[in-house]
Order: structure tokens, then sequence, then C-alpha cells
């Protein structure tokens, strides 16, 4: 990671953004790192956490000076709702981004705004619910053998293993996998679900 990130914190950037868990291959970063040589250059270090959740990492502690959450996903937590934040450690970006969240009208609605509050109450509990339903999905994964390879934090051989277990409280409910067959293995395998669906978004209690 030191060398290309190195390299491109050459150029002198305005800001760094990092997303970790990735997706969709779920590779960690050392985001106390990353946010430390962003500021050595003077860049902003800004940080999706939407994959974990504050349930489960805060990057604010971490060094970054912007956090961003999908809202619509885990914060949420029942797909109802379209949303999403910024968190800033400066009391004065705060006050700005409220300046212009304000002046270009890119607030939430009053019942939005409620029921993403609704969702945030038991976002702790569904967040251990789903981590421990992703660990049985990986569990029996293991034990497939059209299962090519699997992507999820907790895996020793998962990019970042080590640092997911030092700067987050959980290994996260998302995972993904690669099949070993054609086309109509990976149909017959779509066509076989019953608990998963194709959609757009994540983080309903469903899962």
């Amino acid at each position: 990671m030191n060398r290309p990130l190195r390299a491109a914190l050459a150029d002198k950037p305005k800001l760094v953004l990092v997303e970790s868990p990735s997706n969709p291959l779920l590779r960690v970063v050392d985001i106390a790192k990353i946010c430390h040589l962003a500021r050595e250059v003077g860049a902003v270090s800004v940080v999706d956490n939407t994959f974990l959740s504050p349930a489960l990492q805060n990057p604010l502690a971490l060094g970054a000076d912007l956090v961003l959450h999908s809202c619509t996903k885990y914060l949420n937590g029942h797909s109802d709702v379209v949303a999403g934040v910024v968190i800033a450690k400066d009391p004065d970006v705060v006050t700005e981004l409220a300046w212009w969240a304000n002046n270009i009208g890119v607030t939430g609605g009053a019942f939005d705004s409620y029921l993403l509050l609704r969702g945030l109450r038991t976002l702790v509990p569904r967040m251990e619910l789903a981590q421990r339903n992703a660990q049985a999905i990986v569990k029996y994964l293991q034990t497939q053998p059209l299962v090519k390879k699997l992507y999820h934090p907790s895996l020793p051989e998962n990019q970042g293993h080590e640092i997911a277990a030092r700067q987050q409280k959980g290994y996260g409910a998302m995972l993904s996998f690669e099949l070993d067959g054609d086309e109509q293995t990976l149909r017959r395998f779509l066509g076989g679900l019953s608990l998963f669906t194709l959609a757009e978004s994540l983080g309903e209690w469903k899962v």
C-alpha cells in the first residue's frame, strides 16, 4: 500500500477518499496510517464507513477528517429512506457544511429523519445479528466446491485481515465470493436462491 499511496500523495491532492472495507472485495486498509499520510501533505481525509456503520468502526477516532455514510443502508435498516450523511470532526467544518446544506437544499425531510432515527435505535443489535448471519454463511461457503474465492474480513487470507482485527469492532456482515463455473452454472445458482435476491441496496433488517 505504501508505495502507490505515497506516489499519489506526491501530487499533493486536496482530498484522500478511503473505503474500508471496500466494495466488493472487502479489502481493509489502515485508516489511521492513510489519514496520517494525508495530513502530512495537507489533504483532507474522508472515509466511507457505510459497510460497517458506527457500530463497528469509528473513523474519526482513527484520524479521519470526514466520514460518509449511505444512511439508506445499515443506519436506516428498513430500506424505506434514501439519505446520506457527512460527519466532520472540526466544529467549524460542521458549521460550514450545515450552511451549505441549508442553502442548496440538500437537507433531509422531517419524516425521512424520523425514519432514520427509528433505524438508529436498533443499529447495534441489528449489526450483531447480521454479523452472526454472515459468519454462518462464510462457514457454509467454505465447504462448497464451486466457491472459488471467498471474501470476508474475518478470513485470515483476506487482504487486511489483521488490520480489521485491530481497527474494527467486528468483521461486518458484507461478504462476496466467486463461483468456479460458466454462465449456466451462475444462472442455476441465482435461480436456486430463496433467502437472497438481486437488489440495489443492503443493510435491511431482513438480512
